[in-house]
């Protein structure tokens, strides 16, 4: 599991991951709200090492880094832009990958309501 310095872990989390999910996300709300192609980055966890999922995620920075200034942005490099990028994509060139994106009620950012697992304090 990752989780920024800034997540607040409100209860363990043993329950939330299952055998039938390998990778965790979260969406935040205003995220959904506004269609933003964002995975919260935040807080992920990984049931399973070497997942693709990764592979394709630093193919994407690594790419996406030579493009200029206007993609230096932390959103888009590092951030949840790309994160959301490489995950709506991985899930179309793999729809058999077991890729759970719990929604802002279980995880979610500060002022979106009651996170029943964990929020991000942004």
């Amino acid at each position: 599991m990752y989780a920024d310095l800034d997540v607040y872990c409100h209860k363990p989390m043993d329950d939330l991951f299952d055998d039938h999910h390998d990778l965790y996300f979260y969406l935040s709300l205003s995220a959904k709200a506004n269609d933003w192609p964002f995975a919260g980055n935040a807080w992920m966890y990984a049931r399973v090492p070497g997942h693709p999922f990764w592979e394709d995620l630093m193919q994407f920075n690594c790419l996406y880094t030579s493009k200029g200034d206007q993609h230096k942005n932390i959103l888009w490099h590092t951030g949840p832009k790309s994160v959301g990028h490489v995950l709506e994509y991985h899930m179309r060139k793999n729809p058999d990958h077991r890729i759970l994106i719990v929604s802002h009620e279980i995880v979610g950012n500060n002022g979106e309501g009651y996170n029943q697992y964990a929020t991000h304090h942004r």
